[in-house]
């Protein structure tokens, strides 16, 4: 399975147990860093900072959408019950109050429900409904992982395809190197030949050697096969890898510019923008890479 994972995907999960029926659905699209966003039931809501530690754990980027749905089974359910006992006796001191004041307004139910200790709220055991929430996010969580590597493997081969373009729009490029040089030559020799001019040859050979220096373009080639390679070796890493491989295609953009630029040459500018339509193309790609 490839190590490079899509930031796009989705995954879902259910089970029932003694504790009830639970399903957990997450999903992600693109983003610069991680957004989580939690939708619970608010009986479990205690348990948030439990399952956002362990996405966090597995997931680095993207915003990520988790919803936990929960329908607990009879005795587990979150419910109201009333003390009976503490009713009889509001009623009977209704009565008592009722002989000496009897013109006072009788009891309403919702005075009597709103008596402290009339109504209990029975909780959701947590105990027994947080390990089956744990196991069952770390199951779809490895779906979820496993859809982003599945979509992050065709990534990686659209990438590194995109690399073998580029390393082959080079190798057409080397043998122009000496080209370059010999072409502005020839330019100089024609364009002095219809002037009709008397030059010195030795300052002449020197300002060609000048001119030499800044059309070289060597180096550029050289830092393109670099970045090429670190390319390579990073979508190799185990690690977030899509902040950097964004970095990498400003660096091989920057040099693909000044390879136009510096060999002023037709041929050379043709390939370089051939080199900056791949290097769009893998950025487009990388863009949802985690």
């Amino acid at each position: 399975m490839s190590k490079v994972q899509s930031m796009t995907a989705y995954a879902r999960g259910a089970e029932q147990g003694r504790f009830g029926q639970l399903s957990w659905e997450v999903r992600a699209v693109n983003h610069r860093y991680l957004e989580l966003n939690m939708n619970l039931p608010s009986e479990l809501r205690e348990l948030e900072q439990d399952f956002r530690q362990l996405i966090r754990s597995q997931v680095h980027r993207g915003k990520v959408d988790c919803t936990l749905r929960y329908q607990p089974l009879a005795g587990h359910a979150r419910g109201l019950s009333f003390n009976e006992q503490l009713v009889q006796q509001l009623a009977m001191v209704g009565q008592q109050v009722d002989e000496v004041l009897p013109n006072c307004d009788p009891w309403r139910m919702v005075d009597i429900l709103r008596w402290p200790g009339v109504v209990d709220v029975q909780e959701v055991a947590l105990d027994e409904v947080k390990a089956p929430c744990l196991s069952l996010l770390t199951s779809v969580l490895e779906q979820f992982i496993a859809a982003r590597q599945r979509e992050g493997k065709a990534m990686q081969d659209c990438i590194e395809q995109r690399m073998q373009s580029i390393a082959s729009e080079i190798q057409q490029i080397e043998p122009l190197v000496a080209q370059v040089l010999k072409d502005y030559r020839q330019r100089m020799d024609e364009r002095l030949a219809e002037l009709k001019l008397e030059i010195d040859e030795h300052r002449f050979e020197q300002e060609m050697v000048i001119v030499a220096q800044k059309l070289d373009i060597s180096e550029e080639i050289d830092r393109l096969k670099t970045h090429l390679a670190e390319v390579s070796k990073t979508l190799s890493d185990d690690d977030s890898i899509g902040r950097r491989l964004d970095f990498m295609m400003q660096e091989l953009n920057r040099e693909a510019n000044t390879l136009a630029s510096k060999a002023n040459h037709s041929d050379v500018t043709k390939h370089a923008v051939s080199i900056k339509v791949f290097i769009e193309q893998m950025r487009e790609q990388i863009q949802n890479i985690q």
